[in-house]
């Protein structure tokens, strides 16, 4: 919604355009021609018409096609890895579909109000805002009225969102690759507007079908047209094949500063949401990976804690045995075999248990730490990075920033005493070491 109040009067002159030449007459020479033509003849104020009915569509079809892809690519993650880009095209599509489905009377609300303007004074709707609209067309028209053009409404929400959300996925992605650009608003900026340029190739010829289907008036009781395919027909015939890109720079005006404020925006409040409301920093998330501190990605982080560690599960606490239950630590780690049933403890997995209970103290909870698997794992990943790029400089180039210099080896007790021991050794001087609610005395 925020960035509907940016490109509204571009959506206008798109909206004019791809009608112009229904007659048969050239309404307008160029783009800047036909926002002249609105701020001469109907006012300034004028490209701002239909911002109710704009702003109503990112209510309702922006707002489902991204929280149904957010849900969708959680959904298809499997770990800490993220969706294929043909599994990202593909949650695109269902994401454009359903949200066009969800928005398509407020489109057609939207559609009206900005081509009001172009008709003949006793030919306009006049409607006064986007419920008067609505309402008007029930009454007037029927209620399946506001589903007119929902056709191809889903189909450009398909090919819209299918095109934007893993082009700008993709395209982030690329460019964090690079090891030039740091993730960031120009890092959003660059890929919103490389996603905005290949969503307007690909979605004008199903948008100008979707345009004049919804615009178009009833006479007699025949459409002006029956469907998309005769809109596009009649286009070619008419005016010619390139047509069906009309309106192409105001478009991609639009769409470009559109993509980069929503995603913008998106990408702000997801961090802020995970920050002030989680009490966690960005994590992986459906529009691009974002690394958080030196070791692989974190998937469970409890709020207040300002250590990063990577096994931080609270289902741990409750498969911990029960003489452990106490503290904090992990399950032994490994597999059941499969022929005899039993666990099969493998060493190279464990996590060693640091933390002892201490209730009544500050102490941040459920910290384990691997000092072996993945470490080693990042070591040997940046040599065989650097052997590949033939030096640490190259090597550097094409490593993110957060793996770039592996973590030194570091034992548990050694961590322990840099996070706690100051406190531990105060406590104890104190007399209030051990000491817990549940017990008057707490041996460790």
């Amino acid at each position: 919604m925020c960035a509907t109040l940016f490109v509204q009067p571009l959506d206008l002159v798109k909206n004019r355009m791809q009608l112009s030449g229904i007659s048969g007459k050239r309404e307008y020479r160029s783009s800047v021609h036909c926002l002249t033509s609105i701020v001469r003849n109907e006012g300034l104020l004028a490209i701002y018409n239909g911002l109710s009915a704009g702003l109503l569509r990112q209510a309702t079809y922006t707002t489902t096609r991204l929280g149904t892809y957010t849900y969708l690519f959680e959904y298809f993650r499997k770990g800490d890895t993220a969706p294929s880009f043909a599994m990202k095209f593909s949650l695109g599509m269902v994401a454009g579909a359903t949200g066009s489905v969800v928005g398509t009377p407020a489109e057609l609300a939207l559609i009206r109000m900005t081509s009001d303007g172009r008709l003949p004074p006793e030919q306009r709707r006049n409607y006064k805002n986007v419920f008067d609209a609505l309402i008007r067309v029930v009454k007037e028209e029927g209620v399946l009225t506001l589903w007119r053009g929902c056709g191809p409404t889903v189909i450009r929400g398909v090919v819209v969102n299918a095109s934007q959300l893993s082009t700008y996925s993709q395209s982030k992605q690329a460019l964090l690759g690079t090891g030039y650009v740091k993730d960031g608003i120009f890092c959003h900026f660059l890929a919103s507007m490389v996603s905005g340029l290949a969503t307007t190739i690909a979605s004008m010829p199903v948008d100008i079908a979707k345009t004049r289907i919804q615009s178009m008036k009833v006479i007699d009781g025949k459409p002006e047209y029956r469907n998309a395919f005769d809109v596009w027909i009649r286009v070619i015939r008419n005016e010619g094949i390139f047509a069906l890109w009309k309106g192409f720079t105001p478009y991609y005006m639009r769409i470009g500063p559109h993509t980069v404020i929503t995603f913008i925006f998106l990408e702000q409040m997801n961090a802020a949401y995970y920050k002030y409301v989680l009490g966690v920093r960005a994590r992986p998330g459906a529009y691009g990976q974002r690394k958080i501190g030196p070791f692989n990605i974190e998937k469970f982080k409890w709020p207040g804690q300002n250590r990063e560690f990577p096994e931080l599960s609270p289902k741990w606490h409750k498969e911990n045995p029960k003489e452990l239950h106490r503290y904090t630590g992990v399950q032994e780690e490994g597999y059941i075999d499969p022929v005899t049933g039993n666990h099969v403890v493998v060493p190279e997995m464990q996590s060693k248990l640091v933390v002892p209970n201490l209730d009544g103290f500050k102490l941040k909870p459920y910290v384990s730490f691997r000092t072996d698997v993945e470490i080693e794992k990042r070591i040997k990943s940046y040599e065989a990075k650097v052997k590949e790029k033939g030096s640490q400089a190259l090597a550097d180039l094409h490593t993110i920033e957060d793996e770039r210099w592996p973590p030194p080896k570091m034992d548990v007790e050694t961590l322990f005493e840099l996070c706690y021991g100051d406190q531990i050794r105060q406590a104890f001087k104190d007399g209030k070491y051990g000491v817990s609610k549940m017990d008057n005395v707490d041996s460790v």
